[in-house]
């Protein structure tokens, strides 16, 4: 199992971008493959974070910041309380070893984790309070690529037309400046920047595209530069209008997410949002998306990713819900009708043992009509497995006692045709057919309940004291007590009512009751607490 799913894994990291034409409906089946594989991909990252930390216990001084860098690295786009952690104790580390350069790098990476946390002010003041070394280029491209996304999320995140077009320039002259400082043009993250350029900066979309699609040519599925170019290959095909390349290259980049995996996304949520709006039948498949947005989101601690989903995701649920409601109100209606025909059918049964007195043809009949109601109950139980028990017991019982009924009309008739009403009497006078007859009902009660509720014995036992606890027989058979705590357990309550079902006088049901209430450990709430063992 293990070697398939290395090998599906693979398939994903080496087939998926070769494939630009691949099918959009084979493309949704890789990313819900993927997001059922989420766990085992973050698996792989942790695993992968924990010998980093290995790393770092063996490391001492430079060694060391570079390690705690490294850190900040993997958790960059995965956790962002973690990346600050090893961000701040980078900071520490070069301040008492006396090493400005990585003094201010680390610094540089506090102010992005600000940016991504939602503290734009805070970020601006402490990025522009870092001394710079105009001739160290690393510097300066890092300086300036966090001031371009310091501008773009705070644009985002103002959406207005006040104060986004200020940030909107300002953002555009930090990109420009970093990428005259990029220290390794060419590379597949340049390219990607350069795209971003000429998209902001309004040149022909398909020169940006461009710029995109080597990028992720360059890149592997498994980096962010993948998913980020890939989301602007899908922006720019939406405003072309093609909005079949547009699904299809959010998938991609969605894909890349979860196989990262990134938790400071967007792709996803994209395209959550997108199927519900073009038909609201795609809310199943809206919620799974949204909610996993959310959880990575919040695994993340992402402020403005959750606010963009809290402001979406109530329109998506409610649509959702309420498909779920019109197909549960569907359900009921077609278990109703069932219901229904079943009843219908009782009645022509009973009809059919009316008009049938011969044994064998009556036999025939009922084996048919026993098969037609297999068929119903089998589609009943489908929908609801509770229901369908009942219905089962009801015409089982109804079944055996309907035979009865007959023949004891039968005997009846046959005695008062013989002049045998002595007999008669004497048998209608017996004590020995109410016995026989409570005893069938007792152990259809019995084996129905044990059925439908499998723990009431040990949870009815955990109210009682250690010492006072009620045992089955071997037999099975339910004791008195349980019996009558049973019908309490599902809503009979009454003495009454309940001697009547059971065969005994009220206030041998109320002796009994009163009995078993003080062997309870909570004699005030006990029964309230037997009613809600039926609810768990």
């Amino acid at each position: 199992m293990r070697y398939l799913l290395s090998l599906f894994i693979g398939f994903i990291f080496f087939a998926l971008p070769c494939s630009a034409a691949e099918d959009t409906k084979a493309l949704f089946h890789r990313l819900d493959s993927c997001i059922e594989l989420r766990p085992v991909f973050m698996a792989r990252k942790e695993q992968r974070l924990r010998e980093v930390k290995r790393q770092l216990d063996r490391a001492r001084g430079e060694q060391r910041l570079a390690v705690l860098e490294k850190l900040y690295w993997e958790y960059y786009t995965y956790r962002f309380d973690s990346a600050m952690s090893y961000a701040r104790q980078e900071e520490a580390l070069a301040r008492r070893l006396g090493n400005e350069r990585e003094l201010y790098q680390a610094q540089r990476h506090i102010a992005m984790l600000f940016v991504i946390g939602g503290y734009y002010s805070e970020a601006e003041k402490m990025l522009f309070s870092i001394p710079l070394d105009k001739d160290d280029k690393q510097a300066c491209y890092e300086q300036n690529i966090t001031a371009y996304w310091l501008y773009q999320y705070w644009s985002a995140y103002c959406g207005d037309q006040l104060f986004s077009p200020q940030y909107e320039r300002k953002k555009m002259v930090y990109l420009k400046a970093a990428l005259v400082d990029y220290p390794q043009k060419g590379n597949a993250h340049y390219q990607y920047l350069k795209g971003e350029y000429a998209f902001y900066t309004k040149q022909p979309l398909s020169l940006s595209s461009a710029y995109y699609l080597m990028a992720v040519r360059m890149s592997p599925i498994n980096t962010r530069t993948y998913a980020s170019a890939a989301y602007g290959v899908a922006r720019n095909f939406l405003l072309e209008g093609k909005t079949k390349d547009y699904v299809d290259w959010l998938i991609r980049s969605a894909i890349s997410d979860q196989v990262n995996p990134l938790k400071e996304n967007l792709a996803l949520q994209e395209l959550a949002m997108y199927l519900f709006k073009k038909d609201e039948n795609n809310a199943a498949k809206s919620t799974k998306y949204i909610y996993c947005s959310m959880e990575d989101a919040q695994f993340y601690n992402d402020r403005l990713r959750m606010l963009e989903i809290s402001q979406r995701l109530p329109a998506i649920v409610q649509v959702y819900q309420q498909q779920i409601n019109a197909k549960r109100h569907a359900v009921t209606i077609l278990s109703l009708a069932i219901a229904l025909i079943a009843v219908v059918l009782v009645f022509g049964i009973r009809y059919t043992y009316r008009q049938n007195r011969l044994l064998h043809h009556r036999g025939r009949e009922i084996s048919r009509h026993n098969k037609q109601l297999a068929v119903l109950n089998d589609r009943l139980r489908k929908t609801d497995e509770t229901r369908g028990k009942y219905m089962r017991l009801f015409l089982d019982l109804c079944a055996v006692y309907i035979t009865k009924l007959n023949n004891y009309r039968k005997l009846v008739t046959r005695k008062v045709k013989t002049h045998q009403t002595d007999d008669l009497l004497h048998d209608a006078q017996s004590a020995k057919i109410t016995e026989q007859e409570a005893a069938t009902f007792y152990s259809q009660f019995d084996s129905a309940f044990k059925e439908l509720y499998p723990s009431f014995v040990e949870d009815f036992n955990n109210l009682l004291l250690p010492d006072k606890q009620i045992t089955l027989t071997k037999e099975g058979a339910l004791p008195t007590e349980l019996r009558i705590y049973a019908l309490v357990c599902i809503g009979v309550t009454e003495s009454a009512e309940i001697a009547t079902l059971l065969f005994y006088s009220p206030q041998t049901i109320y002796n009994y009751r009163t009995s078993v209430r003080k062997r309870a450990i909570k004699p005030e709430t006990f029964e309230d607490d037997v009613r809600r063992l039926g609810k768990k």
